[in-house]
């Protein structure tokens, strides 16, 4: 399957944002609607997965454009991804100045809740994003806001956030 408009000269983590966002942002038809539905249906970590590696972000031997999920990244064992020591995301603005395309992770008491990708200026796209953010949607690949998940009456009191940390790693070309 051929990918909507990539420019190979930018780096993995700005095609990874662009790939994410360009789905997000116009899913009707072709290509985009291919790309669309296959995020839509998988896990949402599989699906950022998925996204990073058809931009050529990441390398990745189990993900592929046909399994229905990739084994990778687990409830309970994410440090594949974002190592052992993941960096946290404390608010607003740290956020604000993450690099475009990285992953963004949800965790709660050392429990992965939920994987999205950063496509700048504190929005990410995902899915199955209702699980940490208010606006989200249980099904459909989306850009949201991010910073919402910070927001007292937005998503910072939505579904036991309080409890769960941010945290993120740059998409630089790496295995995973």
């Amino acid at each position: 399957m051929a990918l909507p408009n990539l420019d190979k000269s930018k780096p993995p983590g700005s095609r990874v944002a662009d790939l994410a966002r360009s789905v997000a942002d116009d899913h009707a038809s072709g290509i985009s609607l291919n790309l669309y539905q296959r995020l839509s249906l998988l896990q949402c970590w599989d699906a950022a997965l998925l996204c990073a590696w058809s931009a050529n972000g990441i390398q990745c031997a189990q993900v592929n454009m046909t399994a229905s999920g990739f084994g990778v990244i687990q409830v309970n064992s994410f440090s594949r991804l974002f190592g052992a020591n993941p960096a946290k995301v404390p608010s607003i603005g740290h956020l604000m100045n993450l690099p475009r395309g990285c992953f963004i992770g949800f965790v709660r008491k050392g429990v992965l809740r939920h994987v999205m990708l950063h496509i700048g200026q504190g929005f990410g796209a995902g899915n199955k994003n209702d699980c940490v953010l208010k606006s989200g949607k249980s099904v459909g690949w989306e850009k949201l806001d991010m910073a919402d998940f910070f927001r007292p009456g937005k998503s910072a009191d939505h579904n036991n956030n309080k409890e769960t940390d941010m945290i993120y790693i740059a998409v630089n070309g790496q295995t995973v």
